[in-house]
């Protein structure tokens, strides 16, 4: 969806100056080339509308699909420095927890395109059926001898076979032919000479002859794919002027001027004014008066022109050359991740993706795989790819790294014959304990030989959209209910689980679920009740507090120094000592009477907060005369539980403590918060990310190794951010062992 959408935008923004520039520029040409070569350019750049997708061509003046150039930092929601509340799941736009109420911005753009097309593509039917139905009603065919002789006679003479209607029609203004099958020229009831009638029929099979009727609804295609683009219509008009320009240039071909002038006198003759149906599907001898113009200045034009071939081949140069830069430079991040990997460690990866290797049975792949990596090279190639926290989370947007993710490691790692696969989402209600719905899938494979990859990937990706859709189908009432969705989600997971298991394959779920809870006033959800037992130091801060804190949320002020930016806080904080004091206890408690927005709350809960922090230890050093301490962080993240049976119950909690050390005085308010949000947020998406499956098999250690790797993608030459190794604690239990 995301690749079609880009490339329909991508061709219909490269089209578009194809088009104005040729268009431009067709003035020009017209004193230079041949009317037929100036139509058969702009069917050329009708198929251009018509194709998003081009050819990709690496050029030398383009980037490379390899270049390492570091990935934009992901937006992050922060978090209070610390927190208890085992509730709060922090989510962002390429989370798998996801909120309910949201659809993507892929999703609606889709919707509103098929909605455009639907609508573009009926109004084109009825109108084309209503002309036809008119035409049917209101015409009458012509029987008279020396007319049909004469259609005859010009049959022959362009060497026609088919068999052509010739009618005439009170409710058309101008002649046309109309019919993909069984074609039919219409001609308004008038009196016309024999040389006339010789004229306009010689125009209308020439349409036939050259398939313009075709042609009229490959340009209508385009404008309704290209909907929404003004572009389209122009070329759409220009086309068809072109197209009957050309069939005069046919008609007029040989003749002398004195032709040319009746030829133009028979055009105007024919053409009546009052209200005339149309449709699209025709060829419309007419034109309106722009296009009337154009055409008898260019039957007037008697001089010989030229070929336009090399104007063709050069505008069909830029509509392959334009998409292929588009591609090469636009859907770089969808096809290939801007990681710290080489092209040709890229190549090595996709080589393990098979011609048709969905269709392989896994032992089949497993073989395949195991003897193209047979070193030591390859393998630790494969590792790092594994290892990699942005490659892992692309997994859900990116086709290489789901590749990577979900069926080349689970399928060929030493634990292949049972893999555990996690996933969840979240209501998005506002004053509410939202619901939550965590869940793992496990698939087991039972047999290697008859399994297909294709198989295994549909069963996993059937079973995990499936209960994440079945999740955001239920209604408020009963996401309240914790029973009876409990007995929903039992009997949905016993319906993907029988419909995808088979003798190859046994597909199993174990879940936690937490019922919503909506406030009837604006109150703070329970944990927060539980902090209000305690008694706080200071009151919330309030408005007017906040108010004079925004002063410093510049429009800039991400890039200014830190230094000044620290001395700017502190000098707004000596101005008042109580009101910083109120909104640090806000920021500590994640208690805020004031309604902020996004921007703001991030701006106090990161960037004041840290930098308050820094001011703290710097005047500490200065009493003191000790060296300034590095800040430090902390989070208590969510408890992650699962249930089974309604009693045995599994239980994984997560603590850590990490500091930073700025390095250089120089750095930025905006790289400071970069880097130390980055790092929460990671650490987030991680434990959102791991299902509980997994963290029961690994070790403090494990969970250690993983923090340091997401810090260590956050540290440089101006910040080293780190994880308190004597700080982390990892807690699991699982009753299921127990009880056996």
């Amino acid at each position: 969806m995301e690749a079609f959408l880009a490339a329909l935008l991508q061709c219909t923004l490269s089209m578009s100056v194809i088009t104005l520039l040729y268009a431009a520029a067709l003035p020009i040409l017209s004193k230079r080339y041949a009317p037929k070569w100036r139509y058969m350019i702009w069917l050329v750049i009708t198929v251009g509308w018509l194709i998003p997708f081009r050819p990709l061509i690496e050029l030398p003046f383009l980037p490379p699909q390899g270049t390492n150039t570091p990935l934009m930092p992901v937006p992050f929601t922060p978090a209070s420095p610390v927190t208890n509340n085992t509730a709060e799941v922090l989510t962002s736009a390429s989370e798998t927890v996801t909120r309910m109420p949201q659809l993507s911005i892929w999703t609606i753009a889709l919707l509103i395109w098929l909605a455009g097309v639907l609508f573009t593509s009926a109004c084109h039917i009825l109108r084309h059926r209503r002309f036809i139905k008119m035409a049917s009603r209101w015409s009458d065919t012509v029987t008279t001898p020396a007319i049909l002789n004469l259609l005859d006679i010009l049959k022959r003479e362009q060497g026609l076979k088919a068999d052509i209607e010739y009618r005439t029609c009170s409710s058309i203004s101008s002649p046309m032919m109309v019919g993909f099958f069984h074609p039919v020229i219409l001609m308004p009831p008038i009196q016309l000479s024999e040389k006339e009638l010789t004229l306009i029929l010689r125009h209308e099979l020439a349409h036939f002859k050259r398939h313009d009727l075709w042609y009229k609804a490959m340009i209508l295609a385009a404008t309704i794919l290209h909907w929404f683009n003004p572009a389209v219509y122009l070329m759409a008009r220009a086309a068809s002027l072109q197209c009957e320009i050309s069939c005069d240039a046919l008609v007029l071909q040989n003749e002398d001027m004195q032709t040319r002038k009746q030829y133009g006198e028979t055009i105007i003759t024919v053409v009546r004014n009052g209200r005339t149906y149309q449709t699209a599907l025709s060829t419309n001898f007419y034109g309106g008066k722009r296009g009337m113009k154009n055409r008898i200045m260019s039957m007037l034009d008697s001089k010989r022109k030229k070929a336009g071939a090399a104007v063709l081949c050069f505008v069909l140069a830029g509509i392959i050359l334009t998409g292929a830069t588009l591609v090469s430079a636009g859907s770089q991040p969808a096809s290939i991740p801007n990681t710290a990997f080489t092209k040709d460690e890229y190549k090595k990866l996709l080589a393990l993706r098979f011609d048709g290797y969905k269709d392989m049975n896994v032992q089949e792949f497993q073989q395949k795989v195991w003897k193209a990596t047979d070193t030591e090279g390859y393998r630790n190639l494969l590792e790092r790819f594994y290892q990699n926290e942005q490659l892992n989370e692309m997994k859900d947007t990116n086709d290489i790294a789901a590749f990577l993710f979900y069926e080349l490691t689970p399928l060929t790692a030493e634990s292949w014959k049972s893999r555990y696969f996690g996933n969840g989402g979240m209501t998005g209600y506002e004053n509410a304990n939202n619901a939550q719905f965590e869940y793992t899938s496990t698939l087991s494979i039972l047999d290697a030989k008859r399994l297909k990859v294709g198989e295994y990937t549909k069963a996993r990706k059937a079973v995990m959209d499936g209960l994440l859709t079945f999740f955001q189908s239920q209604p408020e009432k009963k996401l309240q209910d914790e029973s009876g969705m409990k007995k929903a989600i039992d009997a949905e997971i016993g319906r993907l689980t029988k419909k995808w298991s088979s003798n190859a394959l046994t597909v199993s779920v174990e879940y936690s679920f937490i019922p919503l809870e909506l406030f009837e006033s604006k109150e703070s959800p329970k944990e927060s009740k539980d902090n209000s037992a305690e008694k706080r130091e200071y009151p919330n801060a309030t408005r007017e507090d906040y108010r004079s804190l925004m002063k410093l949320k510049t429009a800039d002020y991400q890039n200014r120094k830190l230094a000044d930016f620290n001395a700017d806080l502190l000098e707004w904080g000596n101005e008042d000592y109580d009101r910083g004091e109120r909104i640090g206890i806000d920021t500590a408690w994640n208690d805020f009477a004031v309604d902020l927005t996004p921007e703001e709350l991030s701006f106090v809960t990161l960037t004041v907060n840290y930098s308050g922090s820094e001011n703290a230890a710097m005047i500490q050093s200065s009493r003191t005369g000790e060296s300034k301490k590095d800040i430090v962080f902390s989070s208590s993240l969510p408890e992650k539980t699962l249930e089974q049976d309604k009693a045995v119950t599994v239980l994984c909690s997560l603590y850590y403590q990490g500091s930073y050390h700025i390095l250089d005085s120089s750095m930025t308010v905006g790289e400071r918060d970069r880097c130390v949000g980055g790092v929460i947020s990671g650490i987030q998406k991680f434990w959102n990310k791991t299902g509980i499956e997994e963290l029961l098999i690994m070790k403090e250690g494990d969970i250690l190794a993983k923090l340091q790797n997401i810090t260590a993608q956050y540290s440089n030459e101006q910040i080293a951010v780190s994880i308190i190794p004597s700080q982390v604690s990892f807690e699991k239990l699982d009753e299921r062992r127990i009880k056996k």
